[in-house]
């Protein structure tokens, strides 16, 4: 795994990524050389053809990015790669007709653009059959055991199954016997954690997981530190966790874990730093979008009577309470036979235009006032509800953590997992919450930032 942005990535997908790039600008250079011949090298150089290129082969890779080609879900799914690779060609081409009307200098031959075209998706399908392949070929994958069982023994069990761009072909689980617990779907009990030794001495391995939930007397050490001098990688689970995933395994999580990481240390310097940001951020979003909020705005009064802001408490840092702004997506007195509820899949509370506002997260955008107040950050924790906030306490370990830094507008949560509406549902959105705070950084705010623009322009997970 490399750490990029201050979250993890498996080395192959990443290796996708240097291909596929490569390939996209080989198939646009391609259809050049063949177009002028021996004058290429004039036409790169005193034309702008490297530029040109450049950021024609710019569109695609982002093409490809904006239709996730690279997520995980994604990258386990051949069929569903394949329609994702038709869709990136046909956005591809829009934005690049686009591009072309706005700037004619950018233009790239017919003759090259076309080819240039085929020859990447083509690519692109070639560097995926390829990529299927090598992933799932047992040859190339390390042989990995689980030592331990419990919550977090399922968890992985589960998660590297699905996850064929991490190359890691798991044996089974070393640790007490199942009995008459159902095990996750070919996962294999290889014997008791007392006869660690034996078991890998006739099994030879490449990654030992960690998995245990009390590991007083229990562990191993002398065994596992045996296999780490042979060339062996013996990991914790929960910290391996983390990063094939991107959140905090919460139904482990300990306090003593958390307190001698080495995340979860905000400083003064850093908040001050996110505070700039989301300030100059906020101040140049306001002037750029008061023509669309005043647009909004008319068509909320315009469809149903009340005022165009609707104002609700929420708790920010520290747990001091604010009133977030938002544009009025719901009839006036939506909650008064109810109280508060969650919002739901076809919310029979929300009114025509706002639907439209929250499937474009219009509705979002006079939380920029709240960010120039200093209520809160472009980037952090969603800010719920007093009342949830109270009942999620007491339901939720850790729960109360979420409000050691400012809210944000967007949030690693956002990004990652789709709205929660129920408790278990809010129970992973707060270790997503939880995985920022630990590592929280300018480069993940602005990772963060990059993937809500996406999220907004495909208009996913509203509600």
């Amino acid at each position: 795994m490399v750490r990029l942005f201050s979250v993890y990535y498996p080395k192959r997908t990443l290796a996708l990524v240097a291909t596929e790039a490569v390939l996209i600008l080989l198939a646009l250079l391609v259809p050049m050389t063949v177009e002028f011949g021996s004058d290429t090298p004039l036409v790169l150089d005193y034309e702008a053809g490297f530029l040109r290129i450049f950021v024609a082969a710019a569109i695609f890779m982002a093409c490809v990015y904006y239709v996730d080609l690279y997520s995980v879900h994604v990258l386990a799914n051949p069929r569903e790669t394949r329609a994702r690779i038709f869709a990136c060609v046909g956005a591809a081409c829009i934005i690049l007709a686009a591009v072309y009307a706005i700037a004619p200098t950018m233009r790239l031959g017919e003759m090259v653009i076309l080819p240039g075209i085929v020859l990447s998706a083509m690519g692109l399908f070639a560097s995926r059959a390829t990529f299927y392949s090598l992933s799932r070929s047992p040859r190339l994958a390390q042989r990995a055991v689980l030592l331990g069982q419990g919550p977090l023994m399922y968890r992985l069990a589960e998660e590297i199954p699905n996850r064929p761009e991490l190359g890691i072909r798991l044996d089974g689980y070393i640790g007490v016997p199942p009995g008459d617990a159902p095990l996750p779907q070919g996962l294999a009990f290889l014997g008791d954690a007392k006869a660690f030794a034996e078991i890998l001495r006739d099994r030879p391995v490449d990654h030992v997981i960690v998995t245990m939930n009390d590991r007083r007397g229990s562990l191993p050490v002398q065994e596992l530190l045996r296999l780490k001098t042979e060339g062996v990688l013996v990991e914790d689970g929960a910290r391996f966790y983390e990063t094939i995933s991107g959140h905090l395994p919460l139904d482990v999580l300990r306090a003593g874990s958390m307190l001698f990481s080495d995340g979860f240390h905000v400083s003064s310097t850093g908040l001050l730093k996110k505070r700039l940001c989301s300030l100059a951020i906020s101040t140049v979003a306001l002037v750029v979008c008061s023509p669309i909020m005043l647009l909004v705005a008319l068509a909320i009064v315009a469809e149903s009577r009340g005022g165009a802001l609707f104002r609700q408490v929420r708790v920010g840092m520290g747990g001091k309470t604010f009133e977030i702004l938002k544009f009025r997506s719901m009839r006036v007195g939506a909650e008064s036979e109810t109280g508060p509820v969650w919002a739901q899949e076809k919310d029979p509370r929300v009114t025509r235009v706002g639907r439209v506002i929250r499937k474009l997260r219009l509705d979002e955008l006079p939380q920029l006032i709240n960010v120039l107040r200093g209520e809160m950050n472009i980037v952090g924790p969603r800010p719920e509800r007093p009342h949830f906030v109270n009942m999620l306490s007491d339901q939720i370990p850790f729960y109360g953590l979420r409000h050691s830094i400012p809210p944000g507008l967007t949030g690693w949560a956002q990004v990652s997992y789709p709205y929660g509406s129920t408790i278990e549902e809010t129970r992973v959105k707060l270790e997503y919450d939880l995985f920022y705070i630990k590592n929280m950084s300018l480069s993940l705010d602005l990772l963060i930032v990059f993937s809500t623009m996406k999220i907004v322009l495909l208009g996913r997970g509203a509600k």
